[in-house]
């Protein structure tokens, strides 16, 4: 029994070491931009500021029009880690700004972009999260363009509206 024991915790231990090693070296400050899944989530991180309100109420798309959403923000803030299961924040000057929308991904026939595109590092479209742009600066009102396409192709793409909104908080 004694030598069954042995030879179960010995594998078991070297497995453990390993990824407590592993993790030790592999989460390290990575120093890339992210966003909240939620704004759940980044009112339980203190990364919350507010929305924005549109001052128009709908879109006009080529077919048809969509209700215009409020967008909302959070801080600007990386990611890091620092052991097996600790993460930590790291936020900084500037803002996420997520515009949301109610559809899936896949089937969303429009691109909502800011007019001048040095100006934020866009960080894609978030699957049930929306378009998510990082700006580096804090703004009173945001003009956002939508965009769709040109002959069923992404390659070219046309202005079809614009929206402004404005800081609500």
């Amino acid at each position: 029994m004694k030598t069954v024991l042995k030879i179960l915790i010995i594998p078991i231990a070297l497995v453990l070491a390993y990824l407590i090693f592993n993790q030790y070296i592999i989460n390290t400050y990575d120093g890339r931009l992210c966003v909240s899944p939620s704004i759940e989530m980044s009112k339980k991180n203190n990364l919350y500021l507010g929305v924005y309100k549109p001052l128009k109420d709908s879109v006009s798309l080529k077919d048809k029009k969509i209700k215009a959403v409020e967008i909302w923000t959070e801080k600007r803030w990386r990611d890091g880690h620092t052991g097996l299961f600790f993460r930590e924040i790291y936020s900084e000057d500037g803002f996420n700004l997520i515009v949301p929308y109610k559809t899936n991904f896949d089937s969303v026939d429009y691109v909502v972009e800011p007019p001048d595109r040095n100006y934020i590092s866009h960080m894609g479209g978030q699957p049930g999260l929306g378009f998510v742009y990082s700006y580096s600066e804090n703004l009173d009102t945001i003009k956002l363009y939508i965009q769709q396409r040109k002959n069923d192709s992404w390659e070219e793409s046309m202005n079809v509206d614009s929206i402004n909104y404005i800081k609500a908080y």
